[in-house]
């Protein structure tokens, strides 16, 4: 009987002593992977969204400081947490959590992934793509964005971008910056840090993670205006020449129900597909007068209904100063009708939208 008490107080010891180990490992990867923070200034937020993207890359214990140094397991985890974000809240949380990872990839030193990696943006533009000339806001990323300065883009080179400053200020080389350029209905905005300064001009670092925002608060207009629409495939085969064929291009007619800036929602026969191409014409009353305005449509989202298709469309083949007619033209409809909406510019705040990406199981090193 002794015996069996000796041994099973050998058991308990054994176990405790096991069971002490490893949360001493846990307590020592914890401290570990927070010292590793602590020396790259990462804030509370930062440290917490690094936890979960070295959670979901599939890290345990010690090894989650890997996520440190390793731009693949950092692309990995934050694939699995953006798919997962995607899904719960939408594409305006997926883009901010984009903003904030790609500032704390930079913050981290780590390089962008491999060819052949998928990308994790998929906007399909890079800042390669803004045109000289054009007027660029800029702040500093930690700064107060009342902190606005104004510049102009006067070099774009395979390997920087080249602005020219409104006013002269004191930069800290290493310290990233948030640029923003209007684009018609939308703002593109990207992160960045200076390469040079020479005090009047800054040299930046190109970015292939562009985010877009509402540019402004479009007026919804509930209104119903005769419109037609024709499908417009880059490409379709032809029985004869055009000398001869009737117009490769069949409209059907459709019905304007909603306009907001460059948003449509119409209700027509044609079955299109999400981001098909449509060639757009619709009525649209202006007091005593009737316009007709033509462009091209991105197709953004599809319903059937018993009477045709709903189509959520996007007009993308206008200038600027066209969208601006179409939207005082739009007010005033909207006013007229007594019928108007505001279209929310629904962004949230960083570091509200953060706090939910760890809100729901959050990980023990």
């Amino acid at each position: 009987m002794l015996l069996i008490l000796v041994l099973l107080a050998m058991i308990a010891l054994l176990a405790w002593v096991s069971y002490n180990k490893i949360q001493y490992a846990r307590m020592a990867a914890a401290q570990a992977f927070l010292d590793n923070a602590t020396r790259r200034s990462l804030s509370n937020r930062e440290y917490k969204l690094l936890l979960e993207i070295a959670r979901r890359s599939g890290l345990r214990g010690q090894n989650k400081n890997l996520i440190y140094t390793s731009a693949d397991l950092y692309q990995k985890g934050l694939q699995n947490l953006a798919r997962e974000l995607l899904k719960r809240q939408g594409p305006e949380a997926y883009e901010r959590l984009m903003a904030d990872a790609a500032f704390l990839r930079e913050k981290l030193g780590l390089t962008h992934p491999a060819r052949g990696q998928p990308a994790i943006s998929h906007a399909p533009v890079t800042t390669h793509d803004i045109p000289i000339g054009k007027t660029l806001q800029i702040t500093r990323r930690l700064a107060n964005q009342s902190d606005q300065i104004t510049a102009t883009l006067v070099g774009n080179d395979p390997k920087q971008l080249t602005v020219e400053l409104d006013r002269p200020i004191r930069i800290t080389f290493g310290e990233l910056w948030r640029v923003r350029y209007a684009h018609g209905a939308s703002v593109w905005e990207f992160d960045t840090s200076v390469m040079s300064f020479d005090g009047m001009r800054l040299v930046l670092k190109h970015s292939s993670e562009v985010r877009f925002l509402n540019r402004r608060r479009f007026v919804r207009s509930s209104v119903t205006n005769n419109a037609l629409v024709a499908r417009l495939p880059f490409i379709q085969s032809l029985q004869q020449g055009l000398d001869q064929a009737e117009s490769p291009i069949q409209f059907a007619k459709a019905t304007v129900q909603e306009l907001a800036g460059p948003g449509l929602r119409l209700l027509c026969p044609v079955a299109a597909q999400v981001t098909e191409r449509l060639l757009i014409l619709f009525e649209l009353p202006a007091g005593k007068q009737l316009h007709l305005v033509s462009d091209i449509g991105i197709v953004r989202r599809v319903e059937a209904t018993e009477e045709g298709y709903l189509l959520a469309v996007e007009l993308t083949g206008h200038k600027e100063t066209d969208l601006e007619e179409l939207v005082r033209l739009s007010r005033g409809l909207a006013s007229n009708s007594g019928k108007m909406a505001t279209d929310q510019d629904d962004s949230q705040d960083q570091d509200k939208v953060v706090e939910q990406i760890v809100a729901e199981g959050r990980a023990d090193v």
